[in-house]
């Protein structure tokens, strides 16, 4: 027994409804007719096994006419207009539709596209109600009336034949190639209709799960949830993770699933001996200051003469007693030669989430040694100054008007680039040399953890973490602060040096003399004859002042030397560049950890859209600072917001815990989850951003990339309203990696998992209240467009200024 008929569109009248009843045979079979209508709009009956419904089309006269089709921002509760992306002219208000229900296809065709159109963007096709539109009008040969019950975006299995991708009305009545994919669901109306649903649903019905954006990757859909047990996010049931792969077919089955469930909580590295070892290592170390060269200060040359016409071709120079030592901190190791107990351990893993695949690896060592240290000096070369540019003499020659630097009298060029120094430009030191006395007996314990959850290119979860300890007697070292006091005693002895050290302690400014005996400077410049005294009164005060002027620039640059100059590369040690002695007793315990995280609110790897927020702790010893970033990347831009910086104290950062009944304290492995939960991975279910595909732009488009929303970042404690939230206008995300690493080590120092098995434990009650009162309770509103961070919907009218939360759409 059928109900009354539905009705989308004009009334055509009982008569002709009547009358394509009949055609069909009535309402209770599965059948579709169509009916020209009098003013050339077209009605469809689609009986639906009894829930009829006629549509009616507009007129031939209107339906012929394309119309505006593009990007469309939207006032909550208010008006939509369609504008233009790149220029943000309004084209179109009010306008309809305005709905996240859409899907940008592979292809462009000229269905409601205008004569002309030049954009080169892509079909979209969009749910509209119970309307199927192409590009902003509706498609009635698709043969589908979209009656599904839940939000979902559309999925087209076209015809691989241009010009006919959507098929045509015989082909469409028996391949329904709309699909509808939602969150949680996804539809096929082939065969009468086909739903396949995510499972288990008592999660959501509970109101304890998270589901992701759907993702559409070919022609199959990929839905996915995040749930926890029915005692609580924190209760002693792990987090779980569901995956319905559901692929889309023309021809029966028309819908296949295959359920995937993952794990979350990933397995620590439990730490277990490997035995005893024996050998030797180095380890870097920066040493002390010590002299490693001289500098000298230039000084005008005691015998600079000045140019005086047919008297003195002049001369000018500088000299460079020494002045001073240059003091380095030299590079050196420690080689030790240790008796060695080990403990390590190592996990990895691989999970599909949503059908991208998880792999986690985590590793932790300790050692436990007892070293026979020695200490010494590397080989390397250490930087004093840039002498690229220096020269032993330098000369002043001329034309008949202009003066430079260089040895030519006729065409003139720029004076010669000099650089800040000269002399040598490092100070060789070889090595290894060991420091004599550095010899000592040393207790270490050193830990390293590393772990990281990567979801192909993207690292979601990545730390590192150190801790050194050693105690026993230590090597204490003094630089050599004497080693160049006789040159220091006589700064002016080696100037003018032929070579060797002081080779570089002075430069001639010379005029120039040519083969055969012309002084340009005297003969040609300023000069009316073939005599000195035809030259021009004023031109020695010129030539002077050229000479002057070089003078001074030479005279700024820094002489550095070293015994390196008389072929010495390393020290006798009686005049060693250290002394050492040893302190019996010192302790020492040093400590790092960095821990990054990465989670998804939009994740489009197909056309390199995403938006992220990113957490960056970095802790040295007893300090650490937490950054916390919200990132929106495109292929053309990245742009950055911090939402939060926040600086922590810790008594000891990195708790050691007994490594089972041995005796011996390590740093436990912390408890690392693999999570990929990406709130949106399609921008035509995200009411936050529209763009241009990659696709579209290799059609010939224009880039554009348009964000807009207002972003709400919920504790865990509020993950199971998170599905019911986003219904709204807002977003609301929970950031799982994020509070992952928070309830590790900035709400307590735990590692996710207290001794007792307690998960999620809060010590720093504090630092938890500050995070859920400031980054946990603050709207923030994101706006970008094409790279720059600026509230651009606001140009489209007063409406759209008013609120933060414009929506976001295309047709």
């Amino acid at each position: 027994m059928s109900v009354l008929p539905q009705r989308d569109g004009p009334d055509i009248g009982g008569a002709q409804e009547r009358a394509m009843s009949e055609v069909v045979g009535g309402y209770d079979a599965v059948r579709t007719v169509e009916w020209q209508n009098g003013d050339g709009s077209w009605t469809r009956l689609s009986t639906r096994g009894g829930w009829p419904i006629f549509e009616t089309d507009e007129s031939a006269s209107t339906a012929n006419a394309p119309s505006v089709r593009g990007f469309v921002a939207k006032v909550p509760g208010g008006r939509a207009v369609l504008f233009d992306p790149y220029t943000l002219d309004v084209l179109k208000t009010p306008y309809t539709p305005a709905v996240n229900s859409y899907e940008v296809e592979p292809f462009a065709t000229t269905w409601n596209v205008p004569s002309g159109d030049v954009t080169y963007w892509h079909d979209v096709v969009l749910f509209d109600g119970t309307k199927i539109k192409v590009n902003g009008k509706s498609m009635s040969v698709l043969d589908i009336i979209p009656d599904h019950s839940f939000a979902a975006i559309p999925h087209l299995i076209y015809v691989h034949s241009v010009g006919d991708e959507y098929g045509g009305t015989e082909l469409n009545a028996t391949q329904k190639r709309v699909f509808a994919v939602g969150r949680y669901s996804v539809t096929s109306w082939g065969g009468g209709g086909v739903t396949e649903t995510l499972t288990p649903t008592d999660p959501r019905t509970e109101s304890r799960a998270l589901t992701i954006g759907q993702r559409i990757d070919g022609d199959t859909a990929y839905l996915g949830e995040l749930y926890h047990g029915i005692d609580g996010w924190d209760s002693a049931e792990e987090w779980a993770f569901s995956t319905a792969e559901v692929a889309m077919l023309l021809t029966a089955a028309y819908l296949v699933k295959t359920s995937v469930s993952a794990n979350v909580a990933m397995t620590p590295p439990t730490l277990a001996s490997t035995g005893s070892s024996s050998g030797s290592m180095t380890t870097d170390v920066v040493l002390p200051a010590t002299e490693v060269a001289m500098y000298g200060i230039g000084e005008n040359n005691a015998a600079n003469t000045p140019y005086v016409r047919c008297a003195s071709a002049g001369y000018y120079g500088v000299v460079w007693p020494w002045s001073g030592t240059v003091e380095k901190n030299l590079l050196g190791d420690v080689l030790g030669t240790y008796d060695r107990l080990t403990y390590t351990g190592a996990e990895a893993a691989s999970e599909a989430q949503s059908g991208v695949t998880l792999t986690y690896t985590s590793s932790n060592t300790k050692w436990f040694d007892s070293r026979q240290d020695t200490t010494r000096i590397k080989d390397q070369a250490v930087p004093l100054g840039d002498t690229d540019d220096a020269y032993s003499d330098l000369f002043l020659t001329a034309n008949a008007t202009n003066l430079w630097v260089g040895q030519d009298g006729t065409t003139p060029e720029p004076d010669p680039a000099l650089s800040e120094a000269r002399g040598t430009a490092t100070k060789i030191v070889s090595g290894p040399a060991g420091i004599s006395g550095s010899y000592c007996l040393r207790d270490y314990e050193v830990q390293t953890i590393v772990a990281s959850v990567t979801a192909g290119a993207h690292t979601l979860v990545a730390l590192t973490a150190t801790r050194e300890q050693s105690t026993g007697a230590k090597a204490e070292f003094t630089g050599n602060f004497t080693y160049y006091n006789t040159y220091l005693a006589t700064p002016y002895a080696w100037i003018g040096a032929s070579l060797g050290i002081g080779v570089s302690s002075s430069c001639g400014i010379l005029p120039y003399v040519d083969p055969v005996d012309i002084i340009p400077i005297a003969d040609y410049y300023r000069n009316s004859g073939s005599h000195c005294y035809d030259q021009d009164a004023g031109a020695a005060a010129e030539i002077n002042a050229k000479y002057a002027a070089v003078n001074a620039a030479v005279k700024a640059q820094i002489l550095y030397d070293s015994e390196n100059s008389d072929g010495v590369f390393s020290r006798a040690p009686a005049v060693a560049y250290y002394t050492a002695a040893i302190n019996p007793s010192v302790s020492l315990d040093s400590n790092t950890l960095t821990w990054t995280t990465k989670d998804f609110i939009l994740y489009d790897p197909t056309n390199e859209v995403y938006i992220t927020i990113e957490g960056d702790f970095v802790g040295a010893d007893n300090e650490a600072t937490l950054t916390v970033l919200l990132k929106v990347q495109t292929r053309h831009h990245t742009t950055t917001q911090t939402l939060g910086t926040f600086s922590y104290t810790y008594g000891e950062m990195l708790v050691e815990r007994e490594i089972g009944t041995s005796g011996k304290y390590a740093v436990p492995s912390p408890q690392i989850r693999a999570i990929f939960a990406p709130l949106y991975q399609e921008q035509g279910s995200f009411k936050g951003a529209h763009y241009v595909t990659q696709a579209e732009e290799g059609n010939g488009a224009t880039a554009f990339h348009g964000f807009n929303f207002v972003l709400n970042l919920l504790m865990y404690s509020d993950f199971d309203i998170c599905n019911s939230e986003n219904d709204g206008q807002a977003v609301y995300f929970v950031p799982c990696n994020l509070l992952e690493m928070l309830y590790a080590f900035v709400f307590s120092t735990e590692y996710g998992v207290a001794e007792d098995g307690t998960r999620y434990p809060v010590t720093y009650t504090s630092r938890f209240n500050e995070m859920r009162d400031t980054l946990f309770a603050t709207p923030v509103r994101v706006a970008v467009r094409n790279g720059v961070a600026t509230n651009w919907t606001d140009t489209l009218g007063g409406d759209f200024a008013a609120v933060g939360t414009v929506t976001l759409h295309r047709t």
